[in-house]
């Protein structure tokens, strides 16, 4: 029985290629004795033991120690947000091990941003990052990709996670939301400063947060390096990186490029559901300004059966 052992997918070492948008893959079954940022270390169902490279490491499914980390995370699969935020504090009580621990965090991450608290969501998320977390998690990171504009308490956080020079997780949180406000130099400055990072997903992520600084009329001159870096990252981390260059090709009137990243989204980070469910939503609207009513009526039949798969990677 499956269900009896953790699940781990990862790229698969032997057949990298130079394009990683579908790579090979495959899994493994066993109990999972540690899951930290450089390593997973696995005893799979023959007692063999495995070290493999976490920045490789695509999905894990948990086996949960604890029935009430079992709980949340069904919490979270029912996009059950209010429920969950009072359902995990008691699951990380419970005696569970660090690196379950770290994945429900990111599962509360995904839904308090659901819920529409940005600013919460943040603070959920550096707690996560101070314990240094394995590079898929950091998919979960509630950075802005758009031109959202931050409401106030998320300003006021911002502004504290910016000042905050010996945290790169909360520096390069606090530039995102402020990158189109009134601190625009010391974000633009700050999010340059990470690219540098001696944290590889935070300064992969600080790269691509760069993009939005580039005015939109150079879009289609940067678009072909953009996507060359965007293909390269670890899958999970492509998520907001493609949600920026759908939200800036729609906005210079590339629609039927901006629908193909939306549709990307949907079918290949359908394990953050709300993010998911958003760009198919965007896809179906701009599809239906095209005069393409049947293929929105697709995106939108798809969009509404979209739900958490629940496969421990958000």
């Amino acid at each position: 029985d499956d269900s009896q052992w953790d699940v781990v997918e990862l790229i698969e070492l032997s057949a990298r290629r130079d394009v990683w948008s579908r790579p090979q893959t495959r899994q493994l079954l066993g109990d999972i004795q540690r899951f930290e940022s450089e390593q997973l270390e696995l005893v799979d169902r023959e007692g063999a033991e495995h070290t493999l490279p976490s920045k490789y490491v695509l999905r894990v499914e948990p086996r949960w120690r604890t029935v009430e980390a079992a709980q949340a995370h069904q919490l979270y699969q029912a996009e059950e947000y209010d429920q969950l935020v009072k359902a995990v504090p008691t699951a990380l009580e419970s005696n569970l091990v660090q690196w379950q621990q770290r994945i429900l965090i990111a599962e509360l991450v995904q839904g308090v941003e659901g819920l529409g608290k940005s600013q919460a969501a943040g603070a959920y998320f550096l707690s996560l990052a101070a314990s240094q977390p394995p590079p898929l998690l950091y998919a979960s990171m509630p950075l802005c990709w758009t031109t959202r504009e931050p409401d106030q308490a998320l300003r006021d956080g911002a502004r504290q996670w910016l000042q905050k020079t010996d945290d790169d997780a909360a520096r390069l949180l606090g530039a995102s939301w402020l990158l189109f406000t009134d601190q625009q130099p010391a974000a633009q400055s700050a999010i340059t400063k990470l690219q540098a990072s001696s944290n590889p997903s935070i300064a992969q992520l600080a790269v691509a947060q760069g993009w939005r600084s580039i005015p939109p009329p150079q879009t289609m001159a940067e678009l072909d390096r953009w996507l060359e870096f965007r293909d390269k990252l670890l899958p999970p981390l492509q998520l907001g990186p493609t949600e920026f260059l759908a939200d800036r090709l729609q906005r210079i009137g590339e629609l039927e490029l901006a629908i193909g990243e939306w549709s990307r989204i949907g079918s290949q980070h359908s394990d953050q559901p709300v993010r998911a469910r958003a760009a198919l939503a965007n896809a179906a609207i701009h599809l239906k300004r095209l005069g393409r009513d049947e293929d929105a009526q697709r995106f939108e039949t798809w969009m509404n059966k979209l739900t958490a798969v629940g496969d421990g990677s958000k």
